[in-house]
């Protein structure tokens, strides 16, 4: 059972202690293992002497440490079942049979076509009725008549007159020998339950769970083959799946309170005393274990640690639940097999261990909401680490729920919209435990078991910046008129309000010339993530393009770096290259650039400054008195969209 318990649920601590050697001491050993710090306990053991009616010692334990907080798991048996016609008791009220002239002084019981049972192998066999079992008057008497009727072969006839146990035993019943249930003349009329040790009767009813195993707050466990479930398409228990034909049975019938106070006093009868609906479940038994002769170790005896195992599983995930809430758990995590509901023979149904663990740990739900200032923006892409939902896109006023979401940690990023900043990201966090990061784009967001977390990504369209000269929003084709060098269809295009870069190389807008000290600036809308060179030129001399002299600033996205080239007259192509200062933008930045009277370069994203350059003597000598015209310069970036371009001069 160890073993079980250990493979199921390998963290688990583990105490044992015997059940024996009597039913006195299996209740201590009972409160020994609560004391030891036992939370849930497990047994596989039964006494053939349990009370039925009303809880002994061992039943009594079971409720001690289950009021203090510990659930209690006991194998059902396997002593067989009605329904499989194993089963190995009879329980139902005392009817008169008539009299016997083999045993005067009382009537006998009848079953309806006779007054008497039969086994079917030798057996032990034991009466008990619905007295309390400190304090019986009421006298019946356990016969076993020869097959024929006409002799006793064995008695148990202890007196009950007052202050006597409702009990009597016979240990040896052989097949086809008639055993008789004699009532004295004096007693009165009770419920009565005959068992049989090692034999199905030949008359049964359901009820063959014993003892502590059924009382009010233990959980009783059937059992049902793994081994068919793996061995049986789909490979695990279905609704098809049946329980063992040698799990025994419920219901238990009581009729006392522990302390002998009867739950319906002066009926003492089917129709009074409580009905326990046990077993209260079904587990898989048939595993493998490595004790020699337990492989497979099939019974209830296997299938009670693997529903307690499960149970510690479920317990771990919120060691502050009470018992019963554990229990409630796991009921909602049961497969009902064999009849509609609960049935006497699985119980409410299997206990899967995956339904188990969620119930236990119940997904959480992740929203993420879209606004746009003005209202009315569409396209926004978002990216996360969210099994089932790595990308989506939302338009403004829209929002995507995630269901089903395991807890955790998962994040959520919004790729940069072009024409968009994102100005707002918030989540709402039942736990108070998930961040954002404007500057990433970015919602980390931890998720608790049957938690909602709410975030909202609110972005504001970005007006064309001060001194913007070409926002390019105008019919597809040509450059236009504005711009002069390589602006054929081949080079640059507008298209979808975006300059649409095809071969490339420089273009300078026309119609102005800035002085010693300017800034250029264009949007990165869409980067091209193979291109060393998307960006500015500044400070470009009257003549060709720009071999009469310039300055680019640009942006490598392959090294993800910017960096500054100088281009002096007379150098025929010969730039002249500045260290490159690693940096990385996203699709939608603003690139800008400083082209200073001192000879500094300083390089912008979004505004923040990220580096600076200071010109060799040489080029200062050649530029730091010039002014000159601004312009794009991109090299082997076909992928690259750009937007909102300009610049001016800069005030002293």
């Amino acid at each position: 059972m160890s073993e079980i318990v250990h493979d199921i649920a390998p963290g688990a601590k583990i105490i044992f202690s015997t059940g024996g050697p009597s039913k006195a001491a299996f209740g201590d050993n009972i409160l020994a293992l609560r004391a030891a710090g036992a939370q849930i306990i497990v047994d596989d053991l039964t006494y053939g002497g349990e009370w039925q009616f009303q809880d002994d010692e061992i039943g009594q334990a079971v409720n001690q440490v289950v009021a203090s907080g510990a659930l209690y798991f006991s194998a059902a048996g396997n002593e067989g079942n009605f329904r499989a016609g194993t089963s190995r008791v009879w329980e139902g009220d005392f009817v008169n049979g008539g009299t016997n002239a083999l045993l005067p002084g009382g009537t006998v019981h009848s079953y309806g076509a006779q007054t008497y049972n039969r086994v079917s192998a030798n057996s032990y066999v034991s009466l008990q009725w619905s007295d309390e079992y400190t304090t019986s008057a009421n006298d019946y008497d356990l016969y076993v008549l020869s097959a024929d009727g006409t002799s006793v072969v064995n008695a148990s006839t202890n007196i009950q007159d007052g202050n006597d146990a409702p009990f009597e035993e016979i240990f040896a019943a052989q097949p086809d020998e008639r055993i008789v249930i004699f009532k004295s003349g004096t007693a009165a009329s009770r419920y009565l339950r005959l068992f049989a040790g090692e034999s199905p009767l030949a008359i049964a009813t359901p009820g063959e769970i014993i003892g502590h195993s059924a009382n009010f707050n233990a959980i009783a466990v059937g059992g049902a083959s793994a081994t068919d479930a793996v061995n049986t398409p789909p490979g695990y228990f279905t609704t098809a799946s049946q329980g063992e034909p040698f799990s025994s049975d419920g219901p238990r019938k009581m009729f006392y309170f522990e302390d002998g106070t009867p739950i319906t006093p002066g009926n003492f009868l089917a129709s009074g005393g409580q009905t326990l609906q046990q077993p209260i479940l079904t587990a898989g038994d048939c595993g493998v274990t490595s004790v020699p002769g337990f492989a497979p170790f099939c019974g209830t005896s296997a299938s009670a640690p693997a529903a307690a195992a499960i149970t510690a599983l479920v317990w771990s995930t919120n060691l502050t639940r009470t018992n019963t809430q554990v229990r409630a758990i796991l009921e909602a995590s049961l497969l009902d097999i064999q009849d509609p509901g609960f049935d006497v023979n699985t119980g409410k149904g299997i206990l899967m261990a995956d339904l188990a663990l969620a119930n236990a740990v119940p997904p959480g739900t992740i929203i993420i909401r879209k606004a746009t200032s003005p209202t009315g923006g569409t396209g926004f892409g978002f990216t996360s680490n969210v099994p089932g939902t790595t990308s989506f896109t939302l338009n403004d006023g829209e929002n995507r729920t995630i269901n089903s979401v395991v807890p955790g940690s998962y994040t959520v990023s919004e790729n940069a919209p072009s024409g968009y900043s994102l100005t707002g990201l918030s989540c709402t966090d039942p736990t108070n435990n998930s961040t954002v990061n404007v500057g990433t784009r970015t919602a980390t967001i931890n998720v608790a078991a049957g938690e909602t977390v709410d975030c909202t990504f609110t972005n504001t369209q970005i007006a064309p910046p001060a001194g913007a000269l070409d926002t390019f929003n105008r019919a597809n084709g040509s450059v236009g008129s504005n711009w002069e060098g390589l602006t054929g269809s081949v080079f640059y295009r507008i298209a979808g309000n975006k300059l649409d870069v095809q071969l490339g190389g420089p273009i300078v807008w026309k119609p102005s010339s800035f002085g010693t000290s300017q800034e250029a600036f264009v949007t990165l809308s869409t980067i091209d993530s193979g291109s060393r060179s998307q960006g500015l030129l500044l400070k470009v001399q009257t003549g060709s393009i720009p071999n009469s002299g310039a300055i680019s600033v640009v942006y490598d996205a392959r090294a993800r770096a910017v960096r500054v080239s100088a281009l002096r007259l007379g150098r025929n192509g010969n730039w002249t290259l500045y260290p490159s200062t690693a940096a990385t933008f996203a699709n939608g930045d603003r690139l800008g650039a400083r082209v200073l009277a001192s000879g500094t370069v300083e390089i912008y994203k979004n505004g923040t400054l990220v580096t600076t350059a200071t010109l060799t003597a040489t080029d200062q000598a050649f530029f730091n008195a010039k002014g000159g015209k601004i312009g794009i310069w991109t090299v082997a970036a076909p992928n690259a969209l750009l937007d909102d371009f300009g610049g001016g001069t800069l005030l002293p």
